[in-house]
């Protein structure tokens, strides 16, 4: 990582020559491939070989996962995309970081990318994106990702179960002080954080122990491992509907299983999974790796640095969408409103899925369409929002619904617009306002009025009419 420092005196021309050219977009004398492999799209600056060995090992944990999962398991139309490089010394330049990280997903206003060095495929990110058709809670989502980054689909079987030795440690270690109880794990949003971060890691390392034993400890339990996942809310009553047993007796046997971590994997022959298609590798086009490139920088807040790989793309290149959502982010981040909504309207023009893009189009309209009926709607009365605007409203809010426990703005959107247009919630909507029900009951009663409006609309409709 570069250090600038002032320079004493008079500004040295050569020196800040040199400075500038080490500041300059790295690794661009390198060769950077672009692999795409199902829905998943990486540049790497690593060999044509390696890059074919990672594109086995990502197709065949696809279609293991699909084996699994069946149905649940579904590539998404918009792509995950990942920037691989050679070496640690290439990570922590574009995540950030210099404390030995292998591998980091990056999530920003609607962004997701990850980053890695290591030689193993970033299974994490890939599960976290493909498993989420029901858009399943924090402790099954990130318990499963967990579970399933160690997957090695080297030779000719695909095992899985492999232990998370970092988790194991960690459990076997953990402090009362630092625990978070069951309650609270199975009550988290991923829009919710806890701000200490080892009471976020006992979070995670319980989720994935959790999976870990329903899954290869007492694989029985797998079924209802995933039935659980579907209530909206989970109490120790539902929880002990489900598995027979409280939270108390839960704790027990997890604590039980990590001191022995007596476990059976999954085994899948690679013969079993059919064969495998040519790898998809081009040589990236000078665009298309300067914009992963940006977007690294911008997640890392290496504004600059993302600023001047992003602007150098062209206004005409047919690679120019991820520059254009670079710019739009970077923004965000320097509340230059202008810019804003110049890139945001340019990077939708071009076709962006950004959900948190569209989210803010939707919101800009509520502000609006509230600001209007002001003066004309009686007051104590609520403004009527016309069924067009309301449908437009509601389909731009699909993309960020779909991921809506990572979205809690938009499931407030969801709710007024409906509260506002008298409109019937179908039932799977239904279910993401259940699921936030208490958040919003905690956090803005206005919100949890107009929940209950529509809960009361509802049940009305579904009484038959006594004519």
């Amino acid at each position: 990582m570069i250090r600038m420092h002032k320079l004493p005196g008079r500004k040295n021309v050569l020196t800040l020559a040199m400075i500038a050219l080490s500041f300059a977009p790295t690794y661009a004398e390198d060769v950077w491939r672009f692999l795409q492999v199902d829905n998943v799209e990486i540049i790497s600056n690593r060999s044509e070989k390696q890059l074919k060995d990672l594109h086995r090992e990502i197709y065949y944990f696809n279609r293991s996962m699909e084996l699994l999962f069946g149905g649940n398991y579904v590539r998404t139309e918009d792509p995950l995309i990942g920037l691989v490089v050679k070496s640690e010394k290439e990570m922590a330049n574009f995540s950030g970081e210099e404390n030995h990280i292998i591998s980091k997903s990056l999530r920003r206003f609607g962004f997701e990318q990850f980053v890695t060095w290591h030689r193993d495929a970033p299974f994490h990110s890939i599960t976290h994106r493909n498993l989420n058709k029901q858009n399943p809670p924090f402790w099954y989502k990130e318990g499963i990702a967990s579970l399933f980054q160690s997957t090695d689909v080297r030779g000719n079987i695909v095992r899985i179960g492999k232990p998370h030795d970092h988790y194991v440690d960690y459990q076997r270690q953990a402090q009362k002080p630092f625990k978070v109880d069951f309650a609270d794990i199975f009550g988290h949003h991923d829009a919710e954080t806890i701000n200490d971060p080892i009471r976020s890691i006992y979070l995670r390392s319980t989720a994935w122990l959790f999976a870990h034993y329903c899954w290869f400890g007492k694989h029985e339990l797998r079924e209802k491992h995933v039935a659980l996942a579907a209530f909206p809310v989970i109490t120790e009553d539902i929880f002990k509907q489900v598995f027979g047993f409280g939270f108390r007796q839960l704790e027990a046997n997890l604590q039980n299983y990590v001191e022995r971590m007596n476990y059976r994997p999954i085994e899948i022959p690679i013969k079993r999974l059919g064969p495998l298609p040519a790898a998809n590798i081009q040589i990236a086009r000078e665009a298309k790796w300067t914009g992963f490139h940006a977007r690294a920088y911008y997640h890392s807040d290496q504004i600059e640095r993302a600023r001047e790989l992003a602007q150098a793309v062209p206004a005409e290149d047919p690679d120019r969408l991820m520059a254009a959502e670079t710019l739009w982010g970077i923004s965000r981040v320097d509340k230059n409103y202008d810019d804003e909504a110049r890139y945001r309207e340019e990077a939708l023009r071009l076709g962006s899925v950004n959900p948190h893009m569209q989210m803010l189009v939707v919101d800009r309209q509520m502000k609006d369409f509230r600001e209007a009926q002001k003066e004309i709607t009686p007051e104590g009365e609520l403004p009527v929002l016309p069924p067009e605007l309301a449908s437009e409203m509601l389909t731009g809010l699909v993309p960020a619904l779909k991921l809506h426990r990572t979205h809690s703005h938009a499931v407030f959107l969801a709710i007024h617009i409906f509260d506002l247009a008298r409109a019937e919630a179908p039932p799977q909507i239904m279910h993401i306002f259940d699921i936030w029900e208490p958040h919003f009951k905690r956090v803005s009663k206005e919100t949890d009025d107009a929940l209950q409006r529509i809960r009361e609309r509802q049940a009305a409709s579904a009484v038959p009419d006594r004519a």
